[in-house]
């Protein structure tokens, strides 16, 4: 599912080697079951409502169409492991934003801090543009590269 996306190619590890981050995918998540879940924020961004919560021992994400509700990616984590677990996903832009969270859950229990920003550098000086998804970052940066 993964390997279908342009440039996440270069993340991909030989089967003999064993990988710091794993992202198990095309699993059936339940989030109606009789776990413990505690809301932590939430946020809407393209027309997805985004929904990030704990649960015992680690994190539960999960990504909804804001007209009908229906799951476009859940993802689970256990802050004991280097796995997150992943549902099944068809939309290309979603799995792209599911596999950036699936690495920062277990990047920040190692002590890195990803940034979801843009950047431009210019005669060794640079600006960085920080914010939630479909906020311009991107737009901003090719702009002042003109």
């Amino acid at each position: 599912m993964i390997s279908r996306l342009a440039g996440f190619d270069i993340f991909r590890v030989s089967d003999d080697c064993e990988p710091d981050i794993r992202i198990i995918t095309d699993r059936i998540i339940e989030t109606g079951c009789p776990v413990k879940i505690r809301h932590l924020h939430s946020y809407n961004a393209l027309r997805i409502d985004h929904y990030f919560s704990a649960l015992d021992g680690g994190y539960l994400f999960e990504m909804r169409r804001e007209d009908d509700g229906e799951p476009t990616a859940t993802l689970t984590h256990q802050a004991s492991t280097n796995e997150v677990v992943m549902s099944p996903c068809d939309c290309e832009i979603s799995l792209k934003f599911a596999v950036c969270v699936a690495y920062s859950l277990i990047a920040v229990g190692r002590g890195i801090l990803p940034v979801h920003s843009s950047a431009i550098v210019k005669a060794r000086n640079s600006v960085l543009f920080l914010g939630e998804s479909g906020t311009g970052k991107r737009t901003h940066t090719r702009l002042l590269r003109c």
